[in-house]
């Protein structure tokens, strides 16, 4: 018989091997695999630096792109620079400083500005408007350097640590708050990293700053490698969300339909700010903000406000903090505005602007009368199709007045012969989206040999003048082509055409 201590060898040898066979284990591994460490020593954060607290606001838009009025769309009613002033105007009434940025994209819009001369017109415009706005700084695009008018963003606050002939960054000061802001653009010149930390540099030896944040009109791809390249930002600010980095990548959406707010809380040295979905400061922004707009003085609101403060200060102790809002420009923020006068003289000076290019000779409008001689089926399909119904919409909305949104509710609006002052006259020639408003100006036309027009096909780019991302988000060009009433009349003449054994 085996001794004892022989079986038991045998049995612990056994049981190894039918271990091993069934779970994948190793003969060799003669120990258990340490516990992994406790997830709180992984994933909470250790405070830095204790500094006496500091706040701010930063807010910032993106891609506004000329966008004056609210978007007339109806799934995203929001925007317009008028309740942009209001929400700017109650946010610096609070106990905190308010600064305000713009990442880029500002200046021009497509349907308001076709040549270099109306693009410039529209850029004035919107500095004009942005000076209203008291814009601290901005970070301007290609598509913001205006052909022959480098010089209307000299002194605008503009700053580009990539283009030539611009400031990289600023120091800002308010309320004892030091902000600096450095800008880029995608397709400038050099290393984006080397020279915004260059620009950066350059302005910490003049004065330093609190906190960094980057106003990034760049792709996405440059924007992850200045996150990476340059820790010491507290946060780069552009249109779009992005992670892969230390430094949090903050994005807004676009033609000025939201606000940015970025909430700040110091407490520690500069460096990237922890992004809070849930805390102490999400509570005292939010109660701010109640403050900010509410339309009687709310007492009870700013008597909360030290004691959340006071959390604020405890539990962010050697942290930055930071809580973002993407706040939408809605209707519960129309009314007066600091921008009234500008915006009223804009509308005023647009209407007269349109009606002198409309009077320009030689002209070439004719307005859907003229087709309807020939085109009697392609006219009649027209009248019922939304194109034709197109200024109805500005009848509800009391807007039939407005030169932002009359070039896509009219025919020709500012062009030779085209629709210009909303008089009685030029509404009953050219109100709607009538045959020139996607063929083209047609005088002369058919006689082509004694220099009349010939009719264009519409293309992609003909229909994305009006039915943009901002207006038109559902926009898909092969659905809509499809329901056009000329395609209808075309697809059911061919139809016709047809052999019956062919069908």
């Amino acid at each position: 018989m085996m001794p004892p201590i022989l079986r038991l060898g045998v049995r612990v040898g056994a049981l190894c091997t039918l271990l091993t066979s069934s779970a994948g284990c190793r003969p060799e591994s003669s120990a258990l695999p340490p516990l992994p460490p406790k997830v709180d020593a992984l994933t909470k954060p250790q405070p830095g630096e204790v500094r006496p607290l500091r706040e701010a606001i930063v807010t910032w838009t993106a891609g506004v792109r000329g966008e004056v009025e609210a978007c007339g769309c109806p799934t995203v009613p929001y925007g317009g620079l008028d309740r942009r002033a209001r929400l700017l105007t109650a946010l610096r009434r609070l106990d905190v400083p308010v600064f305000t940025l713009d990442a880029g994209d500002m200046l021009v819009k497509g349907t308001m500005a076709r040549g270099d001369a109306e693009r410039r017109e529209r850029a004035t415009v919107m500095l004009d408007l942005m000076r209203g706005l008291s814009l601290d700084a901005w970070a301007p695009s290609s598509a913001d350097r205006v052909p022959g008018g480098p010089d209307l963003l000299q002194g605008t606050g503009a700053i580009s640590a990539t283009w030539p002939g611009f400031s990289g960054a600023v120091v800002l000061e308010r309320g004892g708050f030091r902000l600096g802001v450095a800008g880029v653009a995608g397709g400038g010149e050099g290393d984006a990293v080397a020279a915004v930390s260059r620009a950066i540099k350059a302005a910490e030896g003049v004065q330093p700053a609190d906190l960094w944040v980057l106003l990034a009109n760049a792709d996405r791809a440059t924007q992850l490698r200045l996150a990476r390249g340059l820790p010491g930002l507290g946060a780069i600010l552009g249109e779009h969300d992005l992670e892969g980095g230390p430094v949090p990548v903050l994005g807004v959406p676009d033609r000025g339909r939201y606000v940015g707010i970025l909430h700040v809380a110091l407490g520690s040295a500069p460096g990237p700010l922890r992004v809070e979905e849930e805390g102490p400061l999400t509570h005292l922004a939010a109660q701010r903000l109640r403050v900010a707009l509410s339309s009687d003085a709310d007492w009870e609101g700013q008597q909360r406000l030290p004691s959340l403060r006071e959390r604020v200060a405890g539990e962010g102790s050697g942290f930055n903090l930071a809580y973002v809002e993407r706040r939408p420009l809605g209707s519960d923020l129309d009314g007066a505005s600091v921008l009234d006068d500008r915006l009223a003289r804009l509308r005023v000076d647009s209407t007269r602007a349109a009606q002198s290019r409309a009077d320009t000779r030689p002209s070439g409008y004719v307005s859907g009368a003229a087709c309807v001689r020939c085109h009697s089926d392609f006219f009649a399909a027209w009248s019922y199709s939304p194109h034709a119904q197109a200024f109805g919409s500005l009848i509800e909305r009391k807007a039939t007045t407005n030169p932002e949104c009359l070039p896509c509710h009219t025919t020709g609006y500012g062009q030779p012969g085209g629709f210009g002052e909303p008089t009685t006259d030029n509404l009953s020639r050219f109100k709607a989206v009538q045959c020139e408003g996607c063929h083209g100006p047609l005088a002369g036309h058919p006689d082509t040999m004694g220099g009349g027009a010939a009719h264009r096909a519409p293309v992609e780019a003909t229909c994305l003048e009006c039915h943009d991302e901002a207006n038109s988000p559902q926009f898909d060009y092969p659905r809509y082509l499809r329901g056009v009433s000329c395609v209808q009349v075309r697809l059911a003449r061919e139809e016709s055409t047809v052999p019956p054994t062919l069908k």
